[in-house]
Protein backbone atom coordinates (compact mmCIF):
# COMPACT_ATOMS: atom_id res chain seq x y z
CA UNK A 1 0.00 0.00 0.00
CA UNK A 2 2.83 2.40 0.80
CA UNK A 3 4.28 2.00 -2.73
CA UNK A 4 0.92 3.02 -4.18
CA UNK A 5 0.72 6.14 -2.02
CA UNK A 6 4.31 7.07 -2.86
CA UNK A 7 3.57 6.79 -6.60
CA UNK A 8 0.47 8.92 -6.24
CA UNK A 9 2.38 11.59 -4.35
CA UNK A 10 4.50 12.41 -7.43
CA UNK A 11 2.19 15.26 -8.47
CA UNK A 12 1.13 13.62 -11.74
CA UNK A 13 -2.08 11.91 -12.77
CA UNK A 14 -2.13 8.12 -12.68
CA UNK A 15 -4.27 5.08 -13.20
CA UNK A 16 -3.74 2.19 -10.82
CA UNK A 17 -5.18 -1.24 -10.20
CA UNK A 18 -4.76 -2.38 -6.63
CA UNK A 19 -5.49 -5.88 -5.35
CA UNK A 20 -7.12 -5.03 -2.04
CA UNK A 21 -7.22 -7.82 0.53
CA UNK A 22 -9.95 -7.73 3.12
CA UNK A 23 -9.36 -9.86 6.18
CA UNK A 24 -11.11 -13.19 5.81
CA UNK A 25 -12.46 -12.41 2.33
CA UNK A 26 -11.42 -12.98 -1.26
CA UNK A 27 -9.12 -10.19 -2.54
CA UNK A 28 -10.87 -7.60 -4.71
CA UNK A 29 -9.37 -5.47 -7.46
CA UNK A 30 -9.84 -1.71 -7.25
CA UNK A 31 -9.35 0.65 -10.20
CA UNK A 32 -8.00 4.01 -9.04
CA UNK A 33 -8.03 7.21 -11.05
CA UNK A 34 -5.61 9.63 -9.40
CA UNK A 35 -5.87 13.20 -10.70
CA UNK A 36 -4.53 15.78 -8.24
CA UNK A 37 -6.43 19.06 -8.27
CA UNK A 38 -3.11 20.83 -8.89
CA UNK A 39 -3.03 19.48 -12.47
CA UNK A 40 -4.08 21.63 -15.38
CA UNK A 41 -7.80 21.35 -16.19
CA UNK A 42 -7.03 20.07 -19.68
CA UNK A 43 -4.88 17.24 -18.29
CA UNK A 44 -7.56 16.30 -15.75
CA UNK A 45 -10.13 16.14 -18.55
CA UNK A 46 -7.91 13.83 -20.61
CA UNK A 47 -7.56 11.42 -17.69
CA UNK A 48 -11.29 11.45 -17.01
CA UNK A 49 -12.20 11.01 -20.68
CA UNK A 50 -9.88 8.04 -21.22
CA UNK A 51 -10.78 6.28 -17.97
CA UNK A 52 -13.75 4.35 -19.39
CA UNK A 53 -11.80 2.93 -22.33
CA UNK A 54 -9.00 1.73 -20.06
CA UNK A 55 -11.34 0.30 -17.44
CA UNK A 56 -13.27 -1.61 -20.11
CA UNK A 57 -10.08 -3.53 -20.95
CA UNK A 58 -9.48 -4.59 -17.34
CA UNK A 59 -10.95 -7.91 -16.27
CA UNK A 60 -11.91 -8.55 -12.66
CA UNK A 61 -12.08 -4.96 -11.40
CA UNK A 62 -14.92 -4.79 -8.89
CA UNK A 63 -14.59 -1.26 -7.54
CA UNK A 64 -13.58 2.18 -8.77
CA UNK A 65 -12.13 5.10 -6.84
CA UNK A 66 -11.57 8.60 -8.20
CA UNK A 67 -9.22 10.56 -5.99
CA UNK A 68 -7.53 13.93 -6.03
CA UNK A 69 -5.93 13.98 -2.59
CA UNK A 70 -4.02 11.35 -0.63
CA UNK A 71 -6.69 11.05 2.05
CA UNK A 72 -9.04 9.53 -0.54
CA UNK A 73 -6.68 6.61 -1.18
CA UNK A 74 -5.68 5.97 2.40
CA UNK A 75 -6.14 2.32 3.34
CA UNK A 76 -9.04 3.14 5.67
CA UNK A 77 -10.88 5.02 2.91
CA UNK A 78 -10.37 2.22 0.39
CA UNK A 79 -11.63 -0.25 2.97
CA UNK A 80 -14.86 1.75 3.36
CA UNK A 81 -15.43 1.73 -0.39
CA UNK A 82 -14.79 -1.96 -1.06
CA UNK A 83 -16.39 -3.79 1.85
Amino acid sequence: MQDLITAMNAGEGRYAVYDFELEGKVPTMVFILWVPSSLDVKVRMIYAASKSALKAKLVGVKHEVEANDLEEIAEEELFKKVR
